[in-house]
């Protein structure tokens, strides 16, 4: 079971305002705040993964079963994965020490730096997740098939409450991140994915989740293929 430390995310600016601002480029006293906060994320980041990879057994409309009997449940999301051989299950984090920062420039009376602050913190883990599966893209080729778009729950056709599924499926406790009775996690700075190895998957590269959601024509958050 993997679980790295190594990667460093890359807080790109241009991640943040596609986010945050649509694409649109903000005005200027936004922009130089968020370069005088960038050494400052940068700083606060501390990346943390854990991944694990589990054969499939059995693929149904509305579920996909893995060896050892857990199930994902929910019917995009069993077909979307339904090509997979094999799925690998993942937590992300950067850790807690970004987001408490910018909770405590909200108290001191300083709501542009916290928010700011935690933009970059969600450019840096969604930048981890993007490491994360180019790493899992060479295993993937390893074993002869391509690696299909990364889906975490709460995506469109697959509930938020699978994320107890994942949990269940890699100790994300080992890396710092717990889960919330809700099905948040903590520390906030955290993604889940699942994402499936098999002939015939729909990479990053040709989709992403987003192809898929009844918001896709009007989502200011889209993704394209990458």
């Amino acid at each position: 079971m993997p679980i790295l430390t190594t990667l460093k995310p890359a807080i790109e600016l241009t991640e943040v305002w596609k986010y945050e601002q649509g694409g649109r480029e903000p005005r200027l006293a936004l922009r130089q705040l968020a370069e005088k906060l960038l050494p400052e994320a940068q700083a606060l980041v501390t990346p943390a993964v854990v991944v694990d990879f589990f054969p499939v057994s059995e693929v149904k409309h509305d579920r996909i079963t893995l060896e050892g009997g857990h199930r994902l449940r929910g019917p995009d999301a069993a077909r979307l994965l339904a090509p997979a051989k094999e799925v690998v299950v993942g937590v992300v984090t950067i850790g807690p020490a970004l987001e408490e920062q910018a909770s405590q420039y909200f108290a001191n009376g300083q709501p542009a730096h916290g928010y700011l602050l935690d933009c970059l913190g969600t450019a840096a883990v969604t930048n981890l997740v993007q490491q994360v599966c180019a790493h899992l893209e060479n295993l993937a080729a390893a074993r002869g098939w391509p690696l299909g778009f990364p889906l975490s729950p709460g995506d469109a056709g697959w509930p938020i409450a699978e994320q107890k599924t994942v949990f269940a499926l890699v100790p994300a406790e080992t890396i710092g991140v717990r889960l919330t009775d809700s099905c948040a996690m903590l520390p906030k700075k955290s993604i889940s994915f699942v994402a499936g190895l098999g002939p015939g998957m729909l990479t990053a590269a040709e989709g992403s989740q987003c192809d898929y959601c009844s918001l896709r024509d009007t989502c200011r958050y889209r993704h394209g293929p990458q």
